[in-house]
């Protein structure tokens, strides 16, 4: 049956009590009525809105870069300043116990890493390998940076429980600090909190960055994690899409390769997926020479390498120095060093200014050994409680005919290890 319009208002206005209040509420909110036809508008634009902040937001640098405003690169603290527990404290100050370093067989290093022909070719050859491994394009440097030795590329997965992805990092040294750059897909890894009034952010070109100038730290007899910032240690991390990147530096003022916060932001925004090889130079820093080819190019030398060395100790850098012809091979971070000199231009033919120097054998060789008693250093004059600190060292020297070499050990860079004279020897005389 067809109503017409008067009989449905009729029926409407003799429907029961309980049923006319709750059909009133329901048609004011009916499509037809002005209520219905202004939300109906609101959420269409709501729509929109979201659909084109969306589209700005994946589609545009500008977009992508104000997308990244709203996230923070670092983990941030308010405070300054720490307390260490006393577990830190007891860890930090009590001296390592002193302990028997054990030799192990070790393989000489390869001239030059596997699949690389030419020590000045060794950049482009080993980011080529690094980028097959990893199977990814990485942004490089435009340009060497100024004053900065290439060193190596590494691959890092697993760092921690909670991270999934794969850091890569590229480094680049000099005697006065060290440069890196890092970067991988998705979240950043974890790391140290900074400070929070120390984060600034910055371009890098089209996208948004931040840069932090220090880091927390324990100052000789302290017992409080502190901020410091000096220069010394600078950050800017900044992400393009679902790729983050590091730009961390290690070197202060007045150091060999300094750079500072502009020059950093340039190095960052100047970056790209392919360089230009052509042209592109291989700065050497004498004192950090990296591989063993590279070293042998430079001096024109022989570069004996043993074949006994401490477990878990592995080569750190070469340096070279042209006016005594020396090359000095240092493994574990200056721990061992291993010096190898011309006699005609050795400063230094024999230890008879030691004390307590004996003499040795190494094979057929005539040798000294001797060791140099502990020295007064800065740390003794501290507020305990103090860093322990043991700079005694042992040295072996020996000669041949036409070569002058030493071996020192240091025992400040082994918190306890130690090697007997007998284990100096055999180093020696492992030496191919």
């Amino acid at each position: 049956m067809k109503l017409t319009e008067s009989q449905m208002a009729t029926m409407l206005e003799n429907l029961p009590p309980a049923i006319r209040p709750r059909l009133d509420r329901r048609l004011s909110s009916a499509p037809w009525t002005p209520r219905g036809v202004k939300r109906r508008q609101t959420l269409t634009v709501i729509y929109v809105t979201t659909l084109l902040l969306a589209a700005f937001i994946g589609l545009t640098p500008q977009g992508r870069a104000f997308a990244q405003t709203i996230f923070k690169f670092f983990r941030t603290t308010d405070q300054s300043s720490f307390p260490l527990s006393q577990e830190d404290i007891d860890s930090l100050y009590t001296p390592a116990p002193t302990q028997a370093l054990s030799l192990v067989s070790v393989t000489p290093l390869p001239l030059l890493p596997n699949g690389c022909d030419d020590p000045e070719d060794l950049y482009e050859c080993e980011i080529q390998k690094m980028e097959k491994q990893v199977n990814m394009d990485l942004k490089e440097f435009s340009t060497s940076p100024s004053g900065w030795p290439f060193t190596k590329v590494e691959s890092f997965t697993g760092i921690s429980s909670g991270y999934k992805g794969t850091v890569i990092t590229i480094s680049y040294q000099t005697s006065g600090g060290g440069l890196s750059l890092s970067q991988g897909l998705g979240d950043f890894p974890p790391d140290q909190q900074v400070l929070s009034s120390a984060v600034e952010r910055v371009n890098i070109g089209d996208y948004y960055g931040e840069y932090v100038d220090g880091g927390f730290g324990v100052g000789n007899g302290n017992i409080d994690v502190t901020w410091s910032a000096v220069a010394a240690e600078q950050r800017i991390r900044w992400k393009e899409g679902e790729r983050w990147f590091e730009l961390t530096a290690f070197s202060g003022p007045g150091t060999s390769g300094y750079l500072d916060k502009k020059a950093l932001i340039s190095l960052a925004s100047d970056m790209v997926f392919q360089p230009d090889s052509s042209g592109r130079t291989t700065p050497v820093d004498m004192d950090t020479i990296p591989t063993i080819a590279l070293a042998k190019r430079i001096c024109g030398c022989d570069i004996l390498q043993p074949t006994k060395l401490p477990e878990n100790m592995s080569l750190d850098h070469i340096k070279y120095d042209p006016q005594w012809k020396s090359i000095t091979v240092s493994y574990g971070y200056n721990s061992l060093r291993i010096i190898q000199t011309p006699h005609d231009s050795a400063m230094i033919t024999s230890l008879d200014t030691y004390q307590d120097v004996e003499a040795v054998r190494v094979g057929e060789a005539e040798g000294q050994y001797g060791e140099s008693p502990a020295q007064k250093t800065i740390w003794d004059s501290a507020t305990p409680p103090a860093f322990p600190v043991s700079n005694t060292y042992r040295v072996l020297l020996w000669k041949t005919d036409t070569m002058v070499y030493q071996i020192y050990f240091d025992q400040s860079f082994n918190w306890g290890g130690q090697l007997t004279k007998e284990q100096l020897i055999e180093i020696a005389e492992s030496l191919r």
